[in-house]
């Protein structure tokens, strides 16, 4: 989705939204995970979640694919098993 700090992959959210259109056809209910265990490597080089600088970047992350999949999803999931993470 996001390839690098200032770029938007805008078909991989349509792949994503045409995946939460056909979960919708089928009577699925879709829940919607924003980071689950890996990193773009551009986050990565920065240090990923040890560098404070990720916090706002994950912020504007946040926002950019909820405004682009919030419409077909009502279910989210900031960090996938944090505990794990951690």
């Amino acid at each position: 989705i996001q390839p690098a700090p200032d770029m938007w992959d805008e078909t991989a959210l349509e792949r994503y939204r045409q995946m939460l259109l056909g979960l919708k056809e089928r009577g699925m209910t879709a829940m919607i995970t924003l980071h689950h265990f890996t990193n773009p490597l551009w986050l990565a080089d920065m240090g990923a979640w040890e560098n404070e600088q990720v916090v706002p970047l994950f912020a504007e992350y946040t926002r950019k694919v909820v405004e682009a999949l919030g419409a077909h999803c009502r279910l989210w999931v900031t960090i996938n098993e944090p505990n794990v993470y951690m």
